[in-house]
């Protein structure tokens, strides 16, 4: 593997970025707003309207993970990670700098549970 984080997996422990995420949930609102009709109309993927977007799913992502820390259950930590090492499975990089979260079976009943306690 040649991607700087297969090079250096030390600079790469706090799991997938809130960013990264953002823009994911981002890029899925386009699609279903491309959608929304029923029938498959192109959406640009650009200007303020996404920009928006992008700054309401990071702020939510930000506010998610200081609630769910605040609450001693670092949900958010735990999705980071656990996209983090599906990533590197996938690209075949067998590195655990993450902390280790058996996510195999996805978050709990209990995890959602004891975020809204």
């Amino acid at each position: 593997a040649h991607a700087d984080g297969a090079k250096y997996p030390q600079y790469f422990t706090h799991g997938i970025p809130l960013k990264l995420i953002a823009f994911v949930l981002t890029a899925v609102e386009l699609a279903l707003d491309e959608w929304h009709t029923g029938n498959f109309e192109k959406v640009e993927f650009k200007g303020k309207k996404y920009e928006k977007v992008y700054n309401r799913h990071l702020d939510d992502l930000r506010r998610w993970k200081a609630f769910t820390e605040e609450r001693g259950e670092p949900l958010a930590q735990k999705l980071q990670n656990s996209l983090l090492e599906k990533a590197r499975s996938h690209a075949g990089v067998a590195v655990h700098s993450t902390p280790h979260v058996d996510t195999s079976e996805g978050l709990s009943l209990e995890d959602f549970i004891a975020n809204q306690a």
